[in-house]
């Protein structure tokens, strides 16, 4: 039996019968089989000699190797029933962090309802080489979770090949680009008229700002003050992630007043060590938090910006499957606008 590599090759033959069923069907050569997945000759010749051997495929003297359809059993052959792809990564990276990884579970919730088989794929850095990889799987749809826009032409030439990609949660420019991400704009709105109703006005914000969807929340928190003529101080922004705590410190030290703190993501651990440092251990008596971080909300029992990764994976499985269907026309633009938990 093949492993590692030589499973790639197994793979590729099986995809073959697939999407062929009850036909035959020449599969690629050994040289060209070597030079699409790097791999050594005798390893892809081991492959497809313990695929013959099988009677999966079929040798013909003079032609090649071909697909034996009479072979593969319903379990290789799953009908009219439809492949999905979804990418977890780039070249040599994979993000395991549980945002990342709800997204990709809620899509395989949906897409193994729907459809017969789920691919995790992980995508090499060169554009042309990841999309030759990628078609090979032979896939009927594919969702790329958190694509650069580096990878917008890998996105724009799988599409063009027929295979319908759906982006989660980044937005790579390109005209024909299909996603579902969330309204980052809209959910600063959310967070600053929560915290104004409050009564808050002097509130701590903490994010990358150099981040594209950390510009837009930052933007959307901004307008909600300027809507109501509030001024937002400028001195309680804290935009590099790697200074939090020195800047904590410096608002304690030159006793800059604030109430409220409103921290994007995991920064808000970094915000809450600083606040011990400074106000001790019973520094929420003085002051509230609020974060996008689930798991920090739920722990730290404050409000939440409810960024949920379950509802974006879901939507996107959905809006592809519509795709594939043609019951939707690319480009598909969904941006969902997260609520508040308290």
């Amino acid at each position: 039996m093949a492993n590692g590599s030589g499973m790639l090759i197994r793979q590729y033959a099986y995809d073959q019968a697939r999407r062929n069923s009850g036909k035959e069907v020449k599969i690629l050569s050994e040289r060209e089989l070597c030079k699409i997945y790097t791999v050594s000759r005798p390893t892809v010749r081991k492959s497809l000699d313990e695929l013959v051997s099988e009677g999966m495929l079929i040798i013909r003297k003079g032609q090649g190797t071909f697909t034996n359809p009479r072979m593969f059993k319903d379990n290789y052959l799953p009908g009219n029933k439809l492949s999905v792809g979804i990418i977890v990564g780039s070249g040599k990276i994979v993000v395991y962090d549980k945002f990342f990884w709800g997204i990709v579970a809620e899509c395989g919730k949906v897409i193994s309802e729907d459809f017969s088989d789920i691919r995790l794929i992980q995508a090499i850095h060169d554009n042309e080489k990841a999309v030759e990889e990628i078609l090979l799987l032979n896939l009927d749809g594919l969702i790329w979770v958190h694509p650069t826009n580096d990878r917008a032409q890998a996105i724009e030439m799988i599409q063009q090949r027929g295979v319908p990609v759906m982006c989660v949660n980044r937005i790579p420019e390109g005209e024909h680009i299909n996603y579902v991400s969330t309204d980052f704009y809209a959910a600063g709105r959310t967070a600053a008229e929560y915290l104004l109703d409050k009564g808050h006005r002097k509130i701590l914000f903490i994010a990358d700002t150099a981040i594209d969807a950390y510009k837009l929340f930052y933007n959307g928190y901004r307008d909600a003050f300027a809507a109501r003529n509030i001024d937002f101080d400028d001195h309680l922004l804290i935009s590099d992630e790697n200074e939090i705590i020195t800047d904590i410190n410096n608002l304690c030290r030159f006793k800059i007043a604030f109430t409220a703190c409103f921290a994007l993501g995991s920064c808000i651990w970094q915000a809450i060590e600083a606040f011990k440092q400074n106000y001790g251990e019973n520094f929420r008596e003085q002051y509230s938090l609020m974060t996008t971080y689930a798991g920090g909300g739920k722990l730290l029992n404050c409000p939440l910006v409810n960024i949920d990764p379950e509802e974006l994976g879901r939507t996107a499985a959905l809006e592809l499957k519509a795709l594939i269907e043609g019951k939707r026309q690319s480009p598909v633009r969904v941006k969902l606008i997260p609520g508040i938990i308290e």
